[in-house]
């Protein structure tokens, strides 16, 4: 290795050890600690999105450059690369409305193979969804666990459940406002008092929101911080509820799974009869794959990997 990339390395301060996938990578970039062996070149390198200019500047230089990886970033609401899906911090360093030199520097580097990246606001081919997941070691949010279904999909009513926290009426948080008005004007919608439910649950139980979410048969994800719909699409397949996402750049990773897109989350409070009478099909479709114990199965060792 050059021998000028050892001042570079982050150092091992006030940082938890990596977990999920960045604890299944061989080297990982967090904030500011390094964890991998420097003497072995890396398959998989995971980088936590703040620390995305210090890979680019000081680290991937070092890598020989016959050496090819895979890359994985992750760790905050902030989209990438136009910073578009969470208002509140803008682009990361490097990144800009149409890409920015960061980049395409990462899409187009030789020995980058492929890049998952979590919450990114453009595509492109060498760009794949690394979908949120669940949040763990979060205090305010309690880890949800796969749940047996008491009562099967197909023998539970026709109804969606609207299940997120209200920051404000306004920006990003809008479409969230917009979607709890439309639920309590239609019968066939839950929305619990407040729908203070992520986060700090001041006005209800974990215990209250998980009741909610399995006894109903479609939990509405609007997305908050950033474009991901989860944890709530997660936690949803894990209680056995079926996800309604909006489509957006991150599909790729959703196909994957029993889920309902939609293009606007408007079309589900419209005509009434139409949109019951297109759940049930939906239900009928899709609850086998929650139902069946292989189906289901199958879906949860993917949504584990």
């Amino acid at each position: 290795m050059n021998e000028t990339f050892t001042p570079h390395w982050p150092h091992n301060i006030s940082c938890g050890e990596p977990i999920g996938i960045a604890a299944e990578c061989d080297w990982a970039f967090l904030v500011p600690c390094f964890y991998g062996k420097k003497d072995v070149l890396p398959g998989k390198i995971f980088v936590h999105n703040v620390m995305l200019h210090h890979f680019i500047i000081y680290v991937l230089p070092a890598i020989p450059t016959e050496h090819k990886f895979v890359l994985v970033t992750s760790g905050t609401d902030r989209t990438i690369p136009t910073g578009s899906g969470d208002v509140r911090f803008g682009p990361i360093f490097g990144f800009n409305s149409t890409g920015g030199w960061a980049w395409n520097f990462l899409t187009q580097h030789p020995q980058i193979k492929h890049w998952y990246c979590e919450n990114h606001d453009l595509t492109h081919p060498k760009v794949s969804t690394l979908p949120t997941g669940v949040v763990e070691h979060d205090d305010t949010m309690k880890h949800i666990p796969i749940l047996k279904l008491d009562v099967p999909v197909n023998k539970r009513g026709t109804n969606l459940f609207v299940g997120h926290r209200l920051r404000t009426s306004a920006g990003q948080w809008e479409l969230r406002q917009q979607v709890t008005d439309l639920c309590k004007a239609v019968p066939y919608c839950i929305s619990p008092p407040n729908e203070q439910l992520r986060g700090n649950r001041q006005d209800i139980s974990q215990e209250r929101y998980v009741e909610s979410a399995r006894s109903a048969t479609f939990l509405v994800c609007v997305h908050g911080g950033g474009l991901d719909p989860s944890p709530k699409a997660w936690e949803a397949m894990m209680m056995g509820t079926i996800p309604i996402i909006q489509h957006n750049t991150l599909d790729d990773a959703y196909r994957q799974f029993p889920v309902v897109f939609v293009d606007d989350f408007r079309v589900l409070f419209g005509d009434k009869r139409a949109v019951k009478t297109r759940l049930r099909e939906l239900k009928k479709l899709l609850a086998p794959y929650y139902d069946d114990k292989l189906k289901r199965s199958v879906v949860l060792e993917v949504s584990l990997i």
